[in-house]
């Protein structure tokens, strides 16, 4: 507190105590005249005023210094490494995101909207170093943290510019692993006289995790055989953890099983599959749950590959709405290939089914009907449908049978005319349109050794005298083919296909106009031959079932979360050629639940089938990415791949919150430690002594309140005096 006057100090003070023994005297004199309740009264209000009349001639006032805020400037860091992306803090919110929150612009009662209105505030973010620009987006950085680089640079870059850094603000984890030493860099802070703020964020933490992982899986497998899984569950924490264990194939929930765990110990759960489907299993086992404080997301997943092979023996089902002479050939034929096993169900009238093959759990034979469930189909690695048998199939079983060869990769022979399948299921087949024509002569038929009959090349198939039409005969022929089919049988006189194969999503699709094939055991023994050869080697290409149409790399990997993701795919066609003209579409969904915008992947001009994509992800945990391919024919396959996300490298080796470190840097540099929840406290920051200063001066008797104070004591003094009778 200060005086500002022209009268001295002694003469101000002798005048006040003159003034009180005056105001004594008076009060004395006056006591004979007044009650002494009234004399009391006047000589505290006469007191007040003559002191206040004091305070008025020595003019006292309060000194206020504040900083220039245009003479220096006050640095904010924020920690962009990938060690921020921890959920620890409260409400699980990354570490990340609650620097976001701070700092969020506009808000008006954000800390950084605080230290904007106070000071000239430049804001950086720091990972591996100082990033250079303006700290506009909180996205994290690939490079491991080196918080005595950043600082040490920030430094620097003031020392040899013209804005005078008057303090720094420092939001960390305090996880530094690279570069100079913290201390040694907040020594030459220390030295140039620049205060470091810091703000703690995370919480404190034993740094546990909750890990799962596959301890024993095989390498293969055969369709329809059980074999078991082993996972090992190891738990970190110093207590016991309950939890659900879950194995996955794609979408489909496999198991899941209750487990509890003490602390600081292992668990193996034992799981028993029975492979529905043939091809590559990529199997998944997750805790179902997250649990509090695991600072390891990407070990509550692991994958396991599987390939499935066909059995030795494949199970064959043949579907039909009525007896035909094709099926009594067909029956002898596949039951003497010792890698077939054949099953028939042909509706013979209503109510009346004819059952051959099955065993006694495969099939109620009190009650026989046509498959129900779908599940039913997937039992069988190929499928005979005649088309009689579609008017008497169930909707979701007929439609189904897409997903048989999508999910299955079994084969499917469909034969007769087109006019009998469902609109929807046609654009599975390979024949789209068919025109009836009549043989009025035998005609020789020419078999194709691609793609079926591969190994019969100069056999009793391919020679004189070949397989043949019956003259006098009503013949479907096809007049056009899908994209991608192939012939397998043709007449050579009109070389148009009678029989024609193609590729559809994991399997393989034959559609044969005519069922007459038969004719061929009964012409002569070489025909029989030809009849066993074609349908045997038939059968057994299609129920070793299709390649993979499309080749996903990223596919049950760990993928970095500090780069982006590439969404690369390779596709192919129905002829498993590398496509170049397909559309690829692609949607990544988090494990937040939250799902990017479509993205259109393009192919690359220099590698056939290669589309390429890439988005930017930051979660730590399991992704899934949605694959849409259309082909030109009409065709769309839809795939999902899973993989895991995580930051990968020493920055997320230890998560531990550093408090300490923290707490010794603020101290060693005159700054102050705030922990981000006491962040709403912070009114303003420890700043430079050099930095230049205003002063403000408030006078005591210039406020509002002091001059009605004395008006009041003065006003009510001459009142008082004329109540009670007094001059």
């Amino acid at each position: 507190m200060v005086s500002e006057t022209n009268i001295p100090a002694i003469w101000i003070l002798v005048a006040v105590t003159v003034g009180l023994i005056v105001v004594l005297w008076i009060s004395l004199k006056t006591r004979k005249f007044i009650s002494e309740r009234d004399r009391y009264v006047l000589l505290a209000l006469r007191i007040l005023a003559i002191v206040l009349i004091g305070l008025i001639a020595w003019n006292p006032s309060i000194e206020e210094n504040y900083p220039d805020r245009d003479g220096f400037q006050l640095a904010l860091l924020a920690d962009l490494s990938a060690s921020m992306h921890l959920p620890d803090v409260e409400g699980d919110t990354s570490r990340i995101s609650t620097v976001e929150q701070m700092l969020a612009a506009d808000s008006g009662e954000s800390l950084g909207d605080r230290l904007t209105d106070l000071y000239d505030l430049v804001q950086h973010g720091y990972s591996d170093g100082l990033i250079p620009g303006k700290l506009n987006t909180f996205e994290l950085k690939p490079g491991v943290t080196a918080i005595g680089d950043s600082l040490d640079e920030l430094l620097q870059n003031h020392s040899a510019g013209a804005n005078r850094l008057g303090g720094v603000v420092l939001f960390s984890d305090g996880i530094s692993l690279e570069g100079q030493s913290v201390f040694e860099v907040a020594k030459r802070y220390r030295s140039a006289g620049v205060p470091i703020s810091v703000v703690g964020v995370g919480e404190p933490s034993a740094g546990k995790d909750l890990k799962i992982e596959f301890s024993q899986s095989p390498k293969e497998a055969v369709f329809g055989e059980a074999f078991e899984l082993q996972v090992l569950v190891s738990n970190e924490f110093d207590f016991a953890v309950e939890n659900e264990i879950v194995l996955l194939d794609g979408d489909e929930v496999l198991d899941q099983k209750p487990i509890k765990i003490d602390g600081e110990s292992e668990k193996e759960v034992g799981f028993t599959v029975v492979p529905n489907r043939q091809g590559l299993h990529l199997l998944r086992v997750k805790v179902n749950a997250r649990q509090a404080g695991d600072l390891n997301p990407n070990t509550d997943v692991d994958y396991a590959a599987v390939t499935v092979a066909e059995p030795e023996t494949m199970k064959v089902l043949y579907l039909s709405a009525r007896m035909s002479q094709e099926y009594r050939f067909l029956k002898r034929v596949v039951e003497d290939d010792p890698g077939l096993s054949f099953r028939a169900l042909i509706k013979l009238g209503p109510g009346k089914f004819f059952q051959g093959g099955f065993e006694a759990d495969e099939i109620d034979s009190k009650k026989p009907e046509f498959p129900q469930e779908l599940d039913t189909l997937l039992r069988y690695s190929v499928l005979l449908v005649d088309a009689s048998a579609f008017g008497e199939l169930k909707d979701s079983v007929s439609l189904g049978l897409k997903d048989f060869l999508m999910r299955r990769g079994g084969g499917l022979v469909v034969i007769g005319s087109l006019d009998n399948v469902p609109d929807q299921l046609r654009s599975i087949l390979p024949i789209r349109e068919m025109d009836t024509r009549y043989s009025e002569s035998r005609q020789g038929l020419e078999v194709q050794q691609e793609p079926a009959f591969q190994g019969l090349a100069g056999g009793v198939l391919f020679g004189a005298p070949s397989p043949f039409l019956e003259e006098q005969m009503r013949v479907p022929l096809a007049s056009k083919l899908s994209k991608g089919a192939r012939p397998v049988l043709q007449a050579r006189a009109s070389t148009l296909p009678i029989v024609a194969a193609q590729a559809y999503g994991a399997g393989r699709v034959v559609h044969m106009g005519s069922d007459q094939s038969w004719r061929w055991k009964m012409d002569s023994d070489r025909g029989g031959e030809q009849y066993r050869l074609y349908w045997q080697h038939l059968l057994a290409w299609l129920g070793a079932g299709g390649k993979p149409r499309f080749e996903v790399p990223l596919e049950g990997t760990l993928q970095d979360l500090s780069e982006p993701l590439n969404l690369n795919i390779m596709v192919r066609n129905n002829e498993y050629q590398l496509s170049d003209s397909a559309v690829v579409r692609a949607v990544l969904k988090g494990p937040d639940g939250t799902s990017t915008p479509e993205q259109l992947l393009m192919p690359d001009s220099r590698e056939p089938g290669q589309y390429r994509g890439s988005v930017g992800f930051s979660l730590p945990g399991e992704y899934r990415v949605n694959y849409s391919v259309e082909y030109e024919g009409g065709e769309q396959i839809d795939r999902s791949a899973f993989f895991a996300g995580a930051y990968i490298g020493a920055e997320n080796s230890d998560l531990r919150f550093r408090e300490s470190e923290l707490k010794d840097l603020a101290r060693i540099t005159g700054g102050v430690y705030y922990h981000y929840t006491e962040v709403d406290a912070i009114e303003e920051l420890s700043l430079s002594s050099s930095v230049p200063m205003f002063q403000r001066y408030h006078y005591w008797t210039r406020h509002f309140l002091f001059i009605l104070l004395f008006l009041g004591i003065s006003g009510y003094e001459w009142f008082y005096r004329r109540r009670i009778g007094l001059r």
